[in-house]
């Protein structure tokens, strides 16, 4: 279909083209005469950096800084925007200017803001029927904004300080009992600490099991001396057997000396002493005499044996006696020790964990110290600093409203335009019937030799014609 094609549809129906376009323009025109003049006054306020930064304390954790994640950032610009267009800002607002809370419905006021995108800047807006009191309220919202969060930002670093502080309190209050339940501990185990005593019971230990040891072999070496000695009375009878015997012998090598003096004596009575039988009997006795000596001094150690014997088996028990009684005072002492280990050890568990309970409290105090400290000096920065919002722009009022109207009408008067537009070709196409010759040619694939007028046939059907009058030819029959 060609634009000349498009052009005849549309001037067709081009009245229902004018109809819509008409229609739009007359509601922007009616919408601004009776619907009431909206003014809006629009202002900025700065964000300090010290606005940003965030001091939160979750669990043991204080966070104090600028957040870094978008997240926490944009909950920030979100919780910011959201209290600048709030409607308790506005009641707050309406209450300082001297008026009521329903004159914000009356004047139709309302608040709004937004931020550019990386920008430091909120932008503010009020919009009213009034142009004044736009301008006068959002300046003084403006500065409630600015006042009020300034004193929210610096107490809620204050409320952290309180809250560090009686958890500070909670904690000496908890670290003092844990000392006395250490103290307390400690008296009862007899001023030491049950570490303390159980190196000193497990040393003394260790010198009884050694002596233990020694005593177990002493015995068992003083026990096999006494098994051997008692092997030893066979022996020692059999010496004093030999000893009565070499006294025996004695008794008969003196009554052989004592014979051969008797002769000797006979002998010396008719003899010289030189003689060859005195002399020969005279070393008989002499080789006698020693004999009956050494034989004396055999019996002796026969005798002598045979009594050290039962003295050193008796000396032998009485020793391993000694050694028995001895080893059971020391295993007494070991048994005494073991069970004192024991209960050391028992007692040593119970308190570690007053120990660990005592260091966690120390090692909580001291990070609550340090968290009090950085806490109270955000405190004391935010005091110093001022106004963390300051008003980078003041209200005025918004000369784009005249600019607004034109444009709603045109987008009004052209959006009925295209409307109508649309409408008529929908209507074209909905349409199955040949418009002309033309078209009918067009679609048909053949020459048009005549055309036959449109009639509305319900019309004809409808009209009553008397009976002899026959109806008027039309023109273009007649023609």
């Amino acid at each position: 279909m060609e634009y000349v094609e498009y052009y005849r549809i549309i001037r067709e129906r081009i009245w229902l083209v004018i109809v819509l376009g008409g229609i739009g323009f007359l509601a922007v025109i009616a919408m601004q005469a009776f619907v009431p003049k909206e003014y809006m006054a629009e202002g900025a306020i700065k964000v300090q950096d010290a606005a940003k930064v965030d001091i939160t304390l979750r669990g043991r954790e204080l966070t104090i800084g600028i957040p870094t994640d978008r997240t926490r950032l944009g909950a920030f610009w979100a919780n910011l925007l959201l209290e600048a267009s709030g409607r308790k800002l506005l009641d707050f607002t309406m209450r300082e200017l001297g008026m009521a809370a329903q004159a914000a419905d009356q004047y139709k006021v309302r608040l709004g803001a937004s931020r550019a995108k990386s920008s430091d800047h909120v932008y503010m807006n009020c919009t009213t029927t009034d142009s004044e009191l736009s301008l006068r309220v959002l300046g003084k919202t403006m500065e409630l904004l600015c006042k009020a969060y300034t004193e929210w930002r610096t107490d809620e670093a204050q409320n952290v300080v309180t809250e560090l502080e009686d958890r500070r309190k909670t904690l000496q209050d908890e670290l003092a009992r844990a000392q006395k339940a250490v103290s307390d501990f400690e008296q009862a185990q007899g001023g030491r600490s049950p570490v303390d005593e159980r190196k000193s019971k497990i040393h003394a230990l260790e010198i009884v099991e050694i002596a233990l040891q020694s005593a177990g072999l002493e015995l068992e070496t003083t026990r096999e001396r006494a098994s051997a000695l008692e092997t030893y009375p066979t022996h020692a009878r059999a010496g004093l057997q030999a000893a009565s015997a070499l006294y025996a012998r004695i008794d008969d090598l003196n009554d052989q000396i004592m014979q051969r003096e008797l002769t000797l004596q006979e002998m010396k009575a008719y003899r010289t002493d030189a003689h060859p039988d005195v002399l020969a009997l005279e070393a008989q006795i002499g080789r006698l005499r020693e004999r009956v000596a050494r034989v004396e001094g055999q019996a002796k150690e026969a005798r002598d044996s045979g009594a050290g014997v039962g003295e050193a088996i008796a000396a032998a028990q009485v020793a391993a006696a000694e050694v028995a009684k001895r080893r059971e005072v020391l295993a007494n002492r070991s048994a005494g020790l073991t069970r004192r280990l024991a209960e050391i050890q028992t007692a040593l568990a119970r308190y570690t964990v007053l120990q660990s309970d005592l260091e966690h409290l120390k090692t909580r105090y001291q990070q609550t110290e340090q968290n009090l400290a950085a806490a109270r000096a955000e405190q004391a920065h935010r005091d110093a600093f001022g106004d963390m919002l300051e008003i980078a722009e003041e209200p005025r009022l918004n000369t784009k409203s005249s600019r607004k109207f034109i444009l709603m009408l045109c987008v009004a008067t052209g959006g009925g335009l295209g409307l109508g537009i649309v409408l008529v070709f929908v209507m074209h196409y909905v349409d199955t019937t040949f418009k002309n010759e033309e078209e009918a040619a067009r679609l048909l694939g053949y020459p048009i030799l005549a055309g036959i007028p449109h009639t509305d046939i319900e019309i004809v059907e409808e009209t009553e014609v008397a009976p002899g009058d026959a109806p008027a030819p039309p023109e273009d029959a007649a023609e």
